[in-house]
């Protein structure tokens, strides 16, 4: 049973996730972001969203934060996408294994 439910299983999972990446936007209102956003080192200390870093920046008067905002939203958007295609290839994949 496991090898045929696996393709759904595992697409399923994989747009979760990218569901997840693009709808933290409603977090902002319960987590109130990081206290900092400019992380140097990825691996310690504080981090925040890609969601945050839109909020933050797109309240900004400076264009140049507003640019920064229109980029994390296309890296976000990107990411979703990237996520979508490879939750299909996948499927597809284990889709023609199975048959």
């Amino acid at each position: 049973m496991i090898p045929a439910a696996l393709p759904g299983i595992v697409s399923g999972s994989m747009l979760a996730i990218a569901r997840a990446a693009g709808e933290t936007a409603p977090l902002l209102f319960t987590i109130f972001g990081a206290q900092r956003v400019l992380q140097t080192n990825l691996l310690h200390g504080t981090n925040t969203t890609l969601s945050v870093v839109i909020w933050q920046n797109a309240q900004q008067v400076y264009p140049a934060a507003q640019d920064r905002a229109w980029g994390a939203g296309l890296t976000l958007i990107a990411l979703v996408f990237l996520c979508t295609m490879l939750a299909r290839f996948v499927s597809a994949r284990f889709w023609t294994l199975e048959t």
